[in-house]
């Protein structure tokens, strides 16, 4: 073999070995973008728990539990539980963060944003970062954990931040829904009038047969309509203990006595609740009260039209009344 033959062999090895080469080094810095900027989820129904914490100190874990969403072992609100999911799986990459705004960018989210851990399957998924909008409104500021670049985010479609939909607060995501029983599920309910103890009566559910136990004659209808009435019931939302008026109010009511305990216990846990009411006098048009959920410190708002049909006294099951 003629010495040019074995120059144009070595030629081929060494161009061959260089393309190789320029391919691997390619797609390693290729994974290692799409790495860095894969902040979408392509399939949200395989996630089964969301961390979520502030630099601020607030910290809040959603966790789905035979198909139910809970936070920090409360029940979730599914729509906000929803609407985070789908902002997870719609999020994209605006552009990469200029190179004069990368440091004060970073140092941004190091000391004020929210940290978002994504698990599917029980296995962490991913780790970013949510920061602060950009000046032209245009987007959110992530990065991922352990990336040296920071991008800008955005949902198509959306009118808003993207950081507004990664809310850490559990009160944020609890669901609003007090009481959800039905004639199958119910076992108990239970209504106290500490104040006038005589209006005071309790339902029970045995096998299905519902019975009163207070007045002797009672209008069975009304006590099986009264138990619908138990299907869906919402407070307004939760009080912020943290602001110094509501903190006030909370000090203040737990030193009174209580104007009504409504207590259900149903055969899933999440329904079984007890909730104490205070009737708000300086609403004469009976718009509103508050409330506290029993075993624990949270107060709420309720709306008199949704508790109307469940605050009624014993009398009022009396037949003829």
């Amino acid at each position: 073999m003629n010495k040019k033959i074995w120059i144009s062999i070595i030629a081929i090895i060494v161009l061959g070995l260089g393309a190789y080469y320029a391919i691997y080094l390619k797609n390693q810095r290729s994974t290692l973008n799409i790495k860095d900027t894969a902040f979408a989820i392509p399939d949200t129904a395989d996630v089964d728990k969301i961390f979520i914490a502030s630099k601020f100190g607030w910290q809040s874990l959603l966790e789905k539990v035979n198909g139910e969403w809970y936070i920090n072992n409360q029940k979730a609100s599914e729509g906000m539980v929803r609407m985070l999911l789908r902002t997870m799986h719609l999020q994209r990459i605006k552009r990469p963060v200029f190179s004069g705004e990368r440091e004060m960018v970073i140092k941004n989210i190091a000391t004020k944003g929210t940290k978002v851990e994504v698990y599917i399957n029980g296995e962490i998924d991913k780790v970013f970062y949510v920061g602060g909008n950009t000046n032209d409104s245009q987007g959110t500021y992530f990065i991922m954990d352990g990336a040296e670049n920071p991008f800008v985010v955005y949902m198509p479609g959306l009118k808003g931040f993207v950081n507004s939909r990664y809310r850490v607060k559990e009160d944020d995501f609890r669901d609003t829904q007090i009481f959800g029983s039905n004639s199958r599920t119910l076992q108990r309910i239970s209504v106290e009038y500490p104040k006038i103890p005589g209006k005071s009566f309790i339902i029970d559910n045995q096998q299905g047969e519902l019975s009163l136990l207070g007045p002797e004659n009672y209008d069975e209808l009304k006590v099986q309509n009264y138990v619908l009435a138990f299907k869906k019931v919402h407070v307004l939302n939760f009080l912020d203990l943290e602001e110094e008026k509501t903190r006030h109010v909370f000090d203040s009511l737990s030193l009174l006595v209580p104007d009504a305990t409504i207590s259900v216990k149903d055969k899933r846990p999440a329904y079984s609740n007890s909730i104490n009411i205070y009737f708000n006098p300086g609403d004469p048009d009976g718009g509103y009260g508050i409330a506290q959920i029993a075993g624990d410190e949270k107060f709420v708002y309720y709306q008199d039209f949704v508790f109307r049909n469940v605050l009624v006294p014993s009398d009022f099951f009396v037949s003829g009344e």
